[in-house]
């Protein structure tokens, strides 16, 4: 039978154990918002130490046509990665995209504004072009390869996850950050935005590209 000296120690031996669970889960919810701000900066961010973000690309766009950085080069651009089935971040943040774009007028033939799937096995050309239209007329959608798409989001530092899918789609649903990237004219990085910024901030950063 236990004594009391031991019950207690069993007692005490729990509780730490269940404060480790504890703090070991809430530090899972900070490692995506803590990557982000290691590799952009704040919310926001801007700096010469953020200048490695973004790069070349080969990919198809939303007509079906190949394209590169080298076709928009010389203008500046606007990027924001995404998927068409995601019921939340991505057609809010398309959304707030196109106003934005609506309030800057013809300045905005200027600009480049590039969609790119997370997840091209779900998003050809075709579903692109119907979803893109849904939003602005500036939207190009881009798609590639998986292995291309991958290196993309990994030039831009994108942290993605995989968890299990909540609907009735096969296979794990991906978890990411909607931001938006701002590149200059010589495709250099110069800000970004997070999800939920304010329509007026987005419509400040792009007339600042202009």
């Amino acid at each position: 039978m236990m004594d009391a000296g031991s019950h207690r120690r069993w007692q005490w031996l729990a509780v730490i154990a269940c404060c480790s669970l504890v703090l070991g889960f809430l530090g899972g919810l900070l490692v995506l918002p803590a990557a982000r701000e290691q590799l952009f900066g704040a919310a926001g961010g801007r700096g010469p130490e953020q200048a490695a973000i973004g790069g070349p690309f080969d990919l198809i766009d939303h007509r079906g046509r190949p394209v590169s950085d080298r076709d928009f080069a010389g203008r500046p651009m606007v990027v924001v990665f995404g998927t068409t089935q995601d019921p939340d971040q991505t057609p809010a943040t398309l959304q707030l995209l196109g106003r934005a774009l609506d309030r800057i007028g013809p300045g905005a033939d200027h600009l480049v504004v590039l969609f790119i799937t997370l997840e091209p096995s779900h998003d050809p050309p075709s579903i692109l072009a119907e979803f893109v239209a849904k939003f602005h007329h500036k939207l190009h959608g881009l798609t590639g390869s998986p292995n291309k798409i991958a290196a993309i989001a990994n030039l831009y530092k994108l942290p993605l996850v995989r968890g299990p899918s909540a609907t009735a789609a096969p296979g794990p649903l991906l978890h990411f950050d909607s931001l938006i990237f701002f590149m200059n004219s010589q495709g250099v990085y110069l800000s970004h935005l997070d999800f939920g910024s304010s329509e007026d901030e987005l419509v400040h950063r792009l007339r600042e590209l202009l």
